[in-house]
């Protein structure tokens, strides 16, 4: 079977190597420091799910999904921040542009739970 494939954005570098230290062993996980490399990841890679940081130097992260979920509505996309009260993370939720927030420092039993509940849903659907 198949591991589910992961995207992670973030544009500070030790928050890409601790999250790829932490989720390699059970997903394929591909980490980008921008958008730009988020998007070439996008167009090389089939993703199931991006973790992107919201805080971002040239594209946040609720602008970079509203640009993902054009091109690839599947994805299931999720925001990573220390700060999801915020008003626009708020907005692409109730817009369903991403699925979730989830604050920052991230739990990653947590993630893995989301990511494996959501799967398990899939899959149900799937069959019926």
């Amino acid at each position: 079977m198949k591991k589910v494939s992961i995207l992670y954005i973030d544009d500070e570098r030790i928050n890409l190597l601790a999250f790829e230290a932490l989720f390699r062993r059970n997903y394929t996980v591909h980490c980008a420091a921008s958008a730009e490399e988020g998007f070439t990841c996008l167009t090389h890679n089939t993703i199931d799910y991006i973790f992107c940081d919201q805080q971002m130097p040239e594209m946040c992260g609720t602008e970079f999904f509203r640009k993902v979920k054009s091109k690839f509505p599947e994805i299931h996309c999720c925001i990573l921040s220390g700060y999801i009260q915020d008003q626009s993370i708020k907005a692409v939720e109730q817009e369903g542009i991403i699925d979730k927030a989830f604050e920052k420092p991230f739990n990653p039993g947590i993630l893995e739970k989301y990511i494996n509940k959501t799967c398990k849903n899939e899959a149900e659907y799937l069959r019926k």
